[in-house]
C-alpha cells in the first residue's frame, strides 16, 4: 500500500541491464517467506507447489558430475532441480515430499527457485489406490506394483528405509500406495503409504469369480473360464479364458482344484517378454 507507481516500473542500468521493479522484489520475499512459514495462510500464493522428489539422479555438466532431482507435482507437472537446493544430503531426498516456491526464468521456463521440506503427508497432496506386489528386484532397488487397472507402478525400495512400517514388504504383499505421474512419461512411481491385510488387500483390489475347465497336475497349470463381465482398463482387455499356473493356490487348496470348481482369480494384464500384455494370474483362492 506505500509502494509509489514508480516502484512498480522495472529499471535498465547502464549497461542495459534491466533489474526487477520494487514491487516485484517484495512480492518475491512474501513468497519466500510463506515458503519457510507454512503455518501462514497460502492460498492467494499459488507459486507454491508441494512436489514428491521420484529420483535421484547424475549427470555431467560443464564438465563436472552433478546431483540432479526430479520432482512430481499431484497435476503431473515436472520440475528437474539441484540437489544443493534441498535441505537434507542427497541420499535423504528420494521419496520425500518438499514445498517448492516456482519462478519463470528470463527465457520464459518455470522452474524451482526455493525448496522446504513439506509438513504434510504424501497422501493428503497425492490421491491414493490399493495395488499388488508383484516383485522386488533388489538389483535395481525397485518394488514393482500393479493396481486394478492394469498399470505398473515403480516404487524405490530405498524410500522404504524411512518407514518402519513397510519395511517387511514382500512379494504378494497388498499395499496403499500414491500414484506418482508425470505429464508425457511412460514411467509411472508410487509412493508406497502402508502395507493392507490380505483380505482388506484382496476386497479393495477386487477379485475375478471363474470355473476351472481343465486341470494337468503334472504340468501344474489350469485353465479357466470368467463367466462375470470383465472391468474395462487403460491397458490393454482382460480375456475371459485362459492358463494359469497351480503355483498360484496355497498348498492346502491344491488339492481342492477340479475340472468345475469355481475359484477366485487376483488377476491383471501384465507385459511379456514380447511386449504385449496378457491375463496374469497371481493369486488363486478356492474360497473367499
Amino acid at each position: 500500500g506505500n509502494l509509489r507507481n514508480q516502484d512498480k516500473e522495472r529499471q535498465t542500468s547502464k549497461d542495459g541491464r534491466t533489474y526487477l521493479a520494487l514491487v516485484e522484489r517484495v512480492e518475491r520475499a512474501l513468497q519466500s517467506y510463506l515458503l519457510h512459514h507454512p503455518e501462514e495462510e497460502r492460498e492467494d500464493c499459488n507459486l507454491i507447489v508441494s512436489m514428491y522428489a521420484v529420483k535421484v539422479f547424475e549427470k555431467i555438466s560443464d564438465g563436472k558430475k552433478r546431483r540432479y532431482v526430479k520432482l512430481v507435482a499431484a497435476n503431473g507437472s515436472e520440475f528437474i532441480a539441484d540437489s544443493h537446493q534441498f535441505p537434507c544430503k542427497p541420499w535423504e531426498i528420494c521419496g520425500r515430499l518438499f514445498d517448492v516456491l516456482t519462478r519463470v526464468s528470463r527465457q520464459g521456463k518455470e522452474r524451482a527457485s526455493e525448496i522446504v521440506v513439506s509438513k504434510k503427508r504424501v497422501d493428503e497432496v497425492f490421491s491414493t489406490q490399493v495395488g499388488y506386489v508383484d516383485g522386488i528386484d533388489e538389483s535395481h532397488n525397485h518394488v514393482h506394483i500393479y493396481n486394478a487397472q492394469s498399470q505398473h507402478f515403480v516404487a524405490e525400495k530405498s524410500t522404504l528405509s524411512t518407514q518402519p512400517s513397510i519395511q517387511n514388504i514382500s512379494n504378494g504383499s497388498f499395499v496403499l500406495f500414491c500414484p506418482i505421474i508425470a505429464n508425457g512419461d511412460h514411467f509411472k512411481s508410487a509412493a508406497i503409504i502402508r502395507i493392507l491385510n490380505k483380505d482388506e488387500g484382496r476386497k479393495a483390489f477386487g477379485m475375478y469369480e471363474a470355473e476351472i475347465t481343465f486341470v494337468n497336475h503334472q504340468e501344474q497349470f489350469i485353465r479357466y473360464a470368467i463367466p462375470q463381465d470383465i472391468r474395462p482398463t487403460n491397458e490393454g482387455t482382460i480375456s475371459k479364458e485362459g492358463f494359469a499356473s497351480t503355483a498360484a493356490i496355497s498348498n492346502e487348496d491344491k488339492q481342492k482344484i477340479a475340472v468345475g470348481k469355481h475359484v477366485w482369480l487376483l488377476l491383471f494384464l501384465k507385459r511379456g517378454k514380447e511386449g504385449t500384455k496378457r491375463n496374469h494370474v497371481a493369486e488363486i483362492m478356492t474360497d473367499r
